[in-house]
């Protein structure tokens, strides 16, 4: 390193993260935009606490980042999240998420022009860039990776080519087949085929953890039973097991880690009772044999894709508070912000109070009156105008909704949660309680009718 040059460059114009950083682990893309990169690092890698850090005593130049140069672009090769934290500092809308946190921690000392350009180390290469990188992470302690990320280390280089001999020879005094086996039984696991697709997720995750199943898979008399063979000079592990056999017993170990049956001090050491018992256990099984594969040369295994978690909160898109009205505006961040599974009581009773008041102030936005029916407007009354108001509009789709909340039909079980009588008795009679999903329902059928009301203006 003596020999690299030092050059000082933009954060934001010349310094691109690395696509290839094995922090990334395996949920991104193997090519992933420069957006995904940085929103992954402050997710899952603690980026903004090195923001924070920056922010507070400054970027310490002792552990300038490394780059190398590929396809004319200055790649960040060590210091990724370092990189991330300026790059977000100086523009915090990069990560949305983080986005609040970040603003706060810029109005409180406004960002350092210095920060715009940061000295690097300019590595010869991608060699010898990986070189220092694996001294850092892998035989230096005082900045160690998990073992997961060390095992990726070494296994994102097989991947793209080498032999574990030429890495064993480029890395000398790291134990290299150690890091392989390690990948080997983690990749093992992920590329069983599970009955329970939460299972096998929870076997990729990035912070699986591996130590566990390392009290299982170095122990002679697990490796008989499973069927499985570890090449002690290279780290290589096969499978000569049944497939299906195999896949059971997999299914069970995740689902035991998962569940925090075992973990490493009931695995503590085989000589243990409770380490035994879970053996015996295993060993019922009965894991028949099969063909020999390579673990290294086994196919992933596709999973469903997740589906979307619901939202915590209502969406309140397409809706436009009035100027003129600034209690609408109020009612709206509310509703915008309240957790309606959590209080779907609070939320209903305040839907209700919003379609009423809204209506209300679309009338008199219009310079119109709503009729009353007795003393006061009630919700009805403002509903009956905004009937006769959407006639005449090209939003006639609308009225059927109305109609709906209006029917007020006791007897129909499937449309008497969402009519006005019901609204009215949630807000007054004492024997109702709202569930969640009827908050759900009943926001998703007037929706679109807010949206009319509560449209931009077109001045």
């Amino acid at each position: 390193m003596s020999t690299w040059q030092v050059r000082t460059f933009d954060v934001t114009k010349d310094l691109r993260l690395d696509p290839h950083n094995v922090r990334l682990g395996v949920q991104l893309s193997s090519d992933p935009p420069q957006a995904d990169i940085i929103q992954d690092l402050f997710q899952h890698e603690g980026a903004l606490d090195i923001a924070r850090s920056i922010m507070s005593v400054g970027f310490l130049t002792h552990e300038r980042p490394v780059v190398v140069r590929e396809n004319d672009l200055w790649i960040v090769a060590e210091g990724n999240r370092r990189t991330a934290a300026l790059k977000a500092l100086l523009n915090p809308f990069l990560v949305p998420a983080a986005q609040p946190r970040l603003a706060e921690l810029v109005d409180e000392t406004p960002v350092p022009a210095r920060f715009q350009r940061v000295e690097c180390l300019i590595a010869p290469d991608r060699d010898a860039a990986n070189q220092l990188i694996a001294t850092l992470h892998t035989a230096n302690a005082r900045k160690p990776w998990g073992p997961l990320r060390q095992a990726e280390f070494f296994a994102a280089q097989l991947t793209a080519g080498k032999s574990v001999e030429e890495l064993i020879a480029t890395y000398p005094g790291i134990r290299v087949a150690d890091f392989v086996k390690t990948a080997d039984m983690h990749r093992l696991l992920q590329t069983a085929n599970f009955k329970d697709d939460e299972v096998a997720r929870y076997a990729r995750r990035r912070n699986f953890p591996i130590s566990t199943f390392e009290r299982l898979y170095q122990n002679p008399d697990f490796l008989k039973l499973a069927r499985m063979s570890v090449d002690d000079k290279t780290g290589r592990v096969s499978l000569q097991a049944n497939q299906k056999d195999f896949d059971r017993v997999a299914e069970k170990i995740v689902t035991d880690i998962k569940t925090k049956r075992i973990n490493t001090r009931v695995l503590n050491a085989p000589g243990d009772d409770s380490y035994q018992d879970y053996l015996r256990e295993l060993a019922a099984m009965k894991i028949g044999p099969g063909v020999t594969t390579k673990v290294a040369n086994r196919p992933e295994v596709k999973l469903p894709p997740i589906k979307a978690r619901a939202s915590p909160t209502l969406d309140v898109s397409g809706l436009h508070a009035m100027a003129d009205f600034p209690a609408i505006g109020s009612i709206l961040n509310e509703l915008a912000s309240i957790r309606y599974r959590d209080f779907p009581n609070a939320t209903f009773d305040l839907i209700r109070s919003f379609l009423e008041k809204s209506i209300k102030a679309y009338a008199e936005s219009k310079n119109e009156a709503i009729p009353k029916k007795g003393q006061y407007v009630f919700l009805d009354s403002a509903l009956e105008w905004l009937q006769g108001e959407i006639v005449s509009s090209d939003k006639k789709s609308l009225l059927q909704v109305i109609r709906k909340l209006r029917q007020n039909e006791k007897f129909n079980v499937y449309a008497y949660g969402l009519t006005t009588d019901y609204l009215n008795a949630a807000n007054h009679n004492h024997q109702i309680f709202i569930e969640p999903g009827e908050v759900l329902n009943l926001w998703n059928s007037i929706i679109n009718l807010l949206r009319y009301v509560l449209r931009e203006s077109d001045s």
